[in-house]
Parts: C-alpha cells; structure tokens; sequence
C-alpha cells in the first residue's frame, strides 16, 4: 500500500459540482417542505408523516453517496505493479525478386516478370504486420528498400521494377542471399524469412551459402514458368542469342528449386492462378512461432492494476434503490438524447484516428489525411504527398533520427532551399552512413546548387555594351525577332537554364550583318524604356524570369535583398516541378552508380 496512488486524480474536481448539487437539492427539499408559513400549527402534526417514517435515504443523499463512489471508481485507485508482455510482430521478409531476362519469357501470360509483380503486389497487401524488405538482382543484386514496416513504399516502386533498369545482365541469386543475410543482421533481426521470386536458379552457386546459413533464418521460393519454357524476348522486336547464333530458350527447373528451398530450411510453392500460392507462403512465413519464442519472453512492461472496479459492488444496491424509486427512468430519457458537438460515426467506433487517416492516405487523399493523423511523423508525410512541404517540414522539425532528416531534406529541396538540405541529407548519412538513397539524393541537391551558384556568378558581371545595347533595342527589332523568341520558349530545359548573356550572344549571331552598326549608332535607353518593350507573348518561361532578374540587379536601385531571395527560390521550383516523377528511371540511375562504385568489370557467362 506503500505505492498506493490515483491514476486519474483530475476526477476529484468533479466533487465541487457534487457538492452544489447536494446543497441544491436540500435547499429545495427544505423550501417545499416548509408548510408553517402556510398551514396552521395545530394541523401540521396530522399533516406530516413522522419522521421514523420518512426514508432513511432522501435523493440528495442518495445522489451524494453514489456519486461519491462512482467519483472515486474513476480516479483509478491503484497500488500494486501487474507485469505484462509486449506483444508486437517484429517479423522479418526479405523479399528477392529476379530481373534477369529470362523473367521476361511469356509462357506465363503476359510474362513471368509481370506476373512474379502481381504476387509480389498481393504478399504486401495482405502482409499487414512485420518489417518487409526488397531486393533486386540479375548479375548484380541491388537494396531497393531496406527492412521497414512501411509496406506502402515498397508497393509504389513495384511497378516501376523491370529487367531494363538493371545495370548488366546474368543470374547470381548467392550475391543478392549475401545481401539478405546482412539486411536482417544489421536489422538486428533475431529470426527471418527470405523469400526468392524467380523462374531458376542454380544450385551449385547456392549449395555452400545454405549450408553455412544462419539457422534461424530461411530461403523460401517461389518458383515462375513453365517446363515448355519460352524464347526471351530482345529490344529490337527478335529474341536473345547464343554465341552459335541460336535462339535460347529457357526452361523451368521446379525440382532443382525444391532441392533449394529444402536446403535453405523453407519451403517451395509453384505459382498458381489463385491465391493458394499465397496463403501457403504467408502461412509458412507468418512468424508467429518466432513471436512466441523471442518477443514474450525476453521483453515485458510493467502497468498499475487499477482497483477501482471494487467501488463498483456498493453502487449495485443504490442502483437498485434508486431504481425502485424511479430515478434511474430519467436515464432512459436522458442517455439516447443526441450530442451534436460530439457527433460519433460508425468508423469512429472501430478505427482510431490514425487508422481513419491511413485509410484516407491509401486510397490517395492525403490533404484530409493530414487532417486526422494524430502522429506528427505520418502527419508530415501526409502534408508532404499533398504538395504541403512547408507544413511537412515544420512537421518534422524536433525529431533528428535518420529517416526524419532524410525526409526533412526532400522538403526542404521542393522549397528551394537547397543550402539547407545538402545539411539535412549530411545530418541523415552521419546517423545512417549506408543509406544510399540519401546519398543519391544528396549529389543531386549538390549538383542543383552548384548550377544555381554558377547562374548567379554570371548574373552578376558587368554585360558588354553591344550585349547591354542589344538587349534595349527598338521595339520594331524586337517585334522581327518575336517568331524566333517563341521557338527557344518551347526548347528543352537545358536550354531554358542558359544564362542571360549567352542567350544574348546567340542572338546576336543569328542576326544580319548591318544589325550591329545599327545597334552602336542607338543612344542607351532607360531600364523603364527597355521594360516597355517586352515581347506580347503571356506565358513567361524560366529564361524570361532569369533576364528580367539580371536586368533588375544590373539597373533598378530599388530591388532589394529579400525580392531577390524569392525570385530565386521561385526559378529553383521551377527546375523541381519540371523533373519528371519517374522512379523506374530515379532506380536505374541508382543501380548504375553503385554498379560503378561496386561491380564495375563483373561479366556474366550467360547474360541472361
């Protein structure tokens, strides 16, 4: 009892209105009863009813006793320690998914790779707890996301995965295991399962690795094909070669993947058109034994046992009498009356508010998911699909782990403030050095940041006098010169990002030779006069922006440091918008950096 407390002490305020309730109700009793003032004195006593005969519990007494135990039931008396386990499914999956081009074989309509997808696709769907991880190999394996319960990621760059992004060509399923084994390691992950979605793989590059494996965690496969097998099909509309000029056609091997999956301590199914494949991988990789075994016993928490409950038993008898006296029918009245400030829906009686807002987030309306989450990390990231990147960013500020910085970092990017995540990205890497999207991400800000300094730099020197006396010519040049002004509008980005003196200088190239002695004759106009004179067309493109920007540095006196600092945070969207969203492209590019950082040289037997 040494430890005795209350859980919810802020219920011993609802004593004060108790109180006056009591007072109320007695006040009132005292006042209807109150017959001398109306009554002769001689007739009270046969009037009034004796008071041994009066109830020996008035309403206010009764109303003051239960009140006080059911106050006293709620403030959760406490005293002792109940120790609980903490039940949470930290189970591992390794997913390995084959791009090598034999997966592009159609003897499974429309061909293997896009149906290895499709399963792929249904195991995260249906995988609603436990750490999920994805590995792509051919000759080379490749992280595309490492272990994360965030199965929602994972399932946007599925369909971006094909045997095209991979930097070169062959089969070596013992490298992307190797990978494998280190992701759950690094995980610290007590037991896992790795499951491979293949159409083949040769049993002597695995025979050693299985044999030396860690014996908590197992291979599983999923084998893709047919024994008739197929051609595979090549670029140029033919099909893929041997030295001897003969077509290959690649057949399915499903005993050597049992012998395999049989090593490996897992187990093998073939692919199905239902979902049989399934339920019996997710069944033999669902990790519940390993749950038992690791999680409930090796972590507990403590929680006080509320003893409240026992005030409940004295409440029963009052219940009862005032039942009997017909106090607890105003209940029936009472309880059913709607609360419009409170409204309840029935999702809200199943789903917590970060459930509802997940849902929201999963069927694409982030704006209202962000509404409803109560968690600030989802709530950014919420903030951050709806194209809110300021509030995304304000969102994670406070929170300085590695995944927080890294996201911190793409905000901060799509705001234009590159300075600061090139120091958001570094902040990530420190905490978690292998993560290579980070990395990634990282060179890009480098390289935008670097042009963008480069821009400046040549904004800021002095233009020539015939570039400066070019670019104020009269307003029939410029009208002769408006054609010519459309098509370089309508030219790619590269071009766009030209700086203002070399637009001028190709201009100056293209024109005829007597433009130049006319042009030194002209007396230097204004700036005003030169603003005047713009071309008619609406639309403005970023080389516009970056002259007229120039323009002002070199000629208005009244621009001032923070109008340039929002202009040049606005050319910087710019460039952002106009990266396409393409992460089929944004993961080739990965794998062929770290294909040279890693594999450069490496040549397969069989490409394929």
């Amino acid at each position: 009892m040494s430890e005795f407390h209350l859980l919810r002490p802020v219920w011993l305020l609802a004593l004060i209105p108790l109180a006056l309730l009591i007072l109320l109700l007695r006040n009132r009793r005292t006042q209807a009863g109150n017959l001398s003032t109306v009554c002769d004195a001689r007739l009270l006593p046969y009037l009034l009813i004796d008071a041994r005969e009066k109830s020996t519990l008035t309403p206010g007494q009764l109303i003051g006793l239960g009140g006080v135990l059911a106050i006293l039931a709620l403030t959760g008396p406490t005293w002792s320690r109940l120790e609980q386990p903490v039940y949470r499914n930290t189970a591992s999956l390794v997913v390995l998914l084959d791009l090598s081009s034999s997966m592009n074989v159609a003897d499974i309509e429309p061909s293997r790779l896009t149906r290895a997808k499709f399963k792929l696709l249904d195991i995260l769907h249906r995988r609603k707890e436990g750490q999920t991880a994805l590995i792509v190999y051919a000759a080379q394996p490749f992280v595309v996301t490492p272990l994360t319960d965030d199965s929602a990621t994972i399932i946007s760059l599925v369909g971006s995965l094909s045997a095209e992004i991979m930097p070169s060509q062959g089969s070596r399923p013992d490298l992307a295991l190797k990978i494998a084994f280190e992701l759950l390691k690094q995980a610290g992950a007590v037991s896992g399962d790795l499951l491979f979605l293949t159409d083949g793989m040769e049993e002597q590059l695995l025979g050693n690795m299985l044999a030396e494996r860690p014996r908590q965690y197992r291979v599983n496969i999923l084998g893709i094909g047919t024994s008739e097998g197929g051609p595979i099909p090549h670029s140029d509309g033919g099909f893929v070669k041997d030295s001897d000029g003969n077509i290959v056609v690649v057949r399915f091997d499903q005993q050597q993947l049992k012998r395999i999956a049989a090593a490996g301590g897992g187990v093998y199914t073939p692919l199905s058109h239902d979902d049989r494949d399934i339920d019996y991988l997710l069944n033999a990789i669902s990790g519940d034994q390993h749950l038992e075994h690791t999680e409930k016993s090796a972590h507990t928490s403590d929680s006080w046992r509320e003893e409240g409950y026992w005030l409940i038993l004295p409440l029963l008898p009052l219940a009862a009498f005032a039942f009997r006296r017909g106090y607890l029918m105003l209940l029936l009245v009472l309880l059913p009356m709607p609360q419009p400030t409170h409204a309840l829906s029935w999702t809200d009686l199943w789903l917590r508010a970060d459930q509802q807002a997940m849902r929201r987030f999963e069927q694409g309306d982030p704006q209202q998911a962000a509404k409803q989450f109560q968690d600030n990390d989802w709530r950014a990231a919420a903030h951050y699909h709806a194209g809110d990147y300021q509030q995304s960013l304000e969102g994670l500020e406070g929170s300085d782990n590695a995944r927080n910085s890294y996201n911190r970092g793409n905000a901060l990017a799509h705001l234009g403030r590159l300075p600061e995540a090139v120091t958001a990205y570094e902040q990530s890497l420190n905490l978690q050095p292998e993560d290579e999207d980070a990395k990634y991400n990282l060179e890009l800000v480098k390289k935008l940041l670097q042009q963008q300094q480069q821009q400046q730099t040549n904004q800021q020197e002095p233009p020539e006098p015939n570039e400066d006396n070019h670019s104020k010519s009269q307003s029939g040049e410029q009208k002769q010169h408006d054609p010519q002004s459309m098509q370089e509008q309508q030219q790619p980005q590269q071009e766009a990002a030209e700086t203002p003196q070399q637009q001028a200088q190709s201009e100056q190239n293209e024109q005829q030779n007597g433009t130049d002695t006319q042009e030194q004759a002209q007396a230097p106009q204004s700036l005003e006069q030169s603003e005047d004179k713009q071309p008619g067309y609406d639309l403005p493109t970023e080389r516009d922006e970056a002259q007229r920007t120039q323009e002002e540095k070199s000629g208005q006196t009244g621009l001032n440091r923070p109008q340039e600092q929002e202009q040049e945070q606005e050319l910087t969207r710019q460039w952002l918008q106009r990266i396409p969203d393409d992460p089929g492209g944004l993961l080739q590019r990965k794998f062929l950096y770290q294909y040279k950082q890693q594999y450069q040289g490496q040549r397969e037997r069989q490409p394929w």
